[in-house]
């Protein structure tokens, strides 16, 4: 063992069925299990031992397991690890994060709560503020009193000003020097090099924030070695990266639902996919033309140029320059003849809306390995119906269990409600029936991925009125919809404010 080095042991106890003797060591192999009848009564793939086992030799250990039938197994891994031997010197102070100054900036209601949530239980001192001008009264106004922030936490992607020009003002007053910052984006990448501010930041977080991901930014922001200090190595990183990129794409999302586009980009870059979003067909095709992407994902319904026509746009330019990206249809139609059309149209796949993560992730994969393009075409399938009344249980597990994730998407869900309820106001007070058909399949998309219930069904009553053409009763049935998308907002406010975890 190297003098710079050192060896840990880790035992993970459980008190399951147990594996027989003879199973032991086949349970490390790829999709196998103790007992064929394992998967159908307590779920799992078979995959997850494999991959222990990979990762552990990766880090130049060994893994092994002692279990007996009826009393549960006892799992067993060393490997080993760095000492970090200049970085620890650095740190030999223990860092005091209790009463840390912390100014939270983020446009959206729901994630500053989350995050003042967090700091509170880290005994910090938050306070949340709702964009930048109001961020730089805060910060202005607590160095005037000779109590600076001593880190503001910011999101990247804000109206009006953005969280690089925040960055880029703290930098040039002399005022708030000392104050650090760290971005917090939904990009899924690292600031461009040339972008103003970008270099004032300590760190930059990837949203959903995870815990302990923020707690490492803060400690190495405020015990971050001298400038003169070798860099310390990771070299047992690397493999784990090679892993990831290896299965990562370059995703162009066309979505004009805002609560659609937060929640699968949240869900893709969970997987490590690099995403760009857009908002309607016409965006989709002139970036598409701008820069390769390995897939798109294509919402049907759009302004200024739906799926199907930026698709067919797509295909045309491909038959004279060469190539051919995977498209896969987003859509809320579940009709007979819709499948078709989609294809007709030059699309690859089809998944339907309300999305589900695992159906989107079923389609994506198909196109993870070369073979993929061999089942283009297929058709994800439908979700079956949930409850009529949100149920946290079932819609927490559908976001992969990810609760924060799911208050996420809610706050933008009912952020976004009123601007969706008052385009179909003015569309029925026009007559014009087109436009409350969008609008309705706007709401019926977003309201679908929480439940489809009674806010789902208005909203499609409304769209399928609409696109009859005859809005003789559309004041009755958008009524209807208006006092179901009540009930739907006060369920989801009272869902993200129940304990949670995850």
């Amino acid at each position: 063992m190297a003098a710079d080095a050192v060896t840990l042991r880790f035992r993970v106890t459980d008190t399951g069925i147990g594996i027989p003797q003879d199973k032991l060591w086949n349970i490390f192999g790829a999709f196998v299990q103790a007992d064929a009848s394992t998967t159908r009564r307590y779920g799992g793939t078979g995959l997850g031992l494999t991959i222990s086992a990979q990762i552990v030799e990766l880090m130049g250990g060994r893994i092994w397991i002692e279990s007996e039938v009826g009393k549960g197994s006892r799992f067993h891994f060393v490997a080993d690890f760095g000492l970090h031997r200049d970085a620890a010197k650095s740190l030999s102070a223990p860092v005091n994060l209790r009463d840390l100054r912390v100014l939270i900036v983020d446009d959206n209601a729901t994630n500053r709560l989350i995050l003042s949530e967090i700091l509170a239980s880290w005994q910090m001192r938050a306070v949340p503020v709702n964009g930048v001008v109001d961020a730089l009264s805060a910060l202005r106004e607590a160095a005037g009193r000779g109590e600076p922030f001593h880190l503001v936490l910011t999101d990247a992607l804000m109206p009006d000003v953005d969280g690089f020009a925040l960055a880029t003002e703290i930098a040039s007053d002399e005022e708030l020097a000392t104050t650090k910052a760290i971005l917090l984006t939904s990009a899924g990448l690292a600031p461009p090099r040339g972008q103003a501010g970008a270099a004032t930041f300590a760190a930059t977080l990837t949203k959903p924030v995870k815990q302990s991901d923020l707690l490492d930014a803060i400690v190495t922001t405020f015990a971050a070695p001298p400038p003169t200090a070798p860099r310390a190595r990771r070299p047992r990183r690397a493999p784990r990266a090679k892993i990831r990129e290896a299965h990562s794409l370059r995703v162009l999302v066309a979505e004009d639902n805002a609560t659609n586009q937060k929640l699968v980009l949240a869900l893709l870059r969970q997987r490590g996919h690099r995403v760009v979003v857009v908002g309607n067909g016409r965006q989709a095709v002139e970036t598409s033309a701008a820069r390769p992407f390995d897939v798109i994902l294509m919402d049907v319904q759009m302004p200024e140029l739906g799926g199907l026509e930026a698709t067919a746009a797509i295909r045309a330019r491909e038959r004279d320059a060469g190539g051919h990206v995977p498209i896969i249809a987003l859509t809320a139609h579940a009709m007979s003849g819709d499948r078709e059309r989609c294809l007709a149209a030059g699309m690859d796949a089809y998944v339907s809306k309300p999305l589900r993560p695992q159906e989107l992730f079923a389609a994506i994969d198909l196109f993870l390995a070369p073979s993929g393009r061999s089942a283009a075409g297929s058709d994800a399938g439908s979700a079956p119906d949930i409850a009529q009344t949100v149920d946290r249980a079932a819609l927490v597990a559908s976001f992969g269990g990810k609760a924060t994730l799911v208050a996420d998407v809610v706050g933008v869900f009912l952020a976004d409600t009123p601007t969706m309820l008052g385009r179909l106001r003015k569309a029925a007070r026009a007559g014009d029936a087109d436009e409350v058909a969008a609008a309705a399949h706007a709401i019926k998309g977003a309201a679908g991925l929480f439940s489809q219930g009674k806010a789902f069904e208005c909203a499609r009553r409304v769209e399928k009125i609409a696109r009859a053409g005859d809005l003789s009763s559309i004041d009755a049935v958008c009524a209807d919809l208006e006092a179901a998308m009540s009930g739907l907002t006060d369920e989801l406010r009272n869902l993200i404010q129940e304990p949670r975890s995850g």
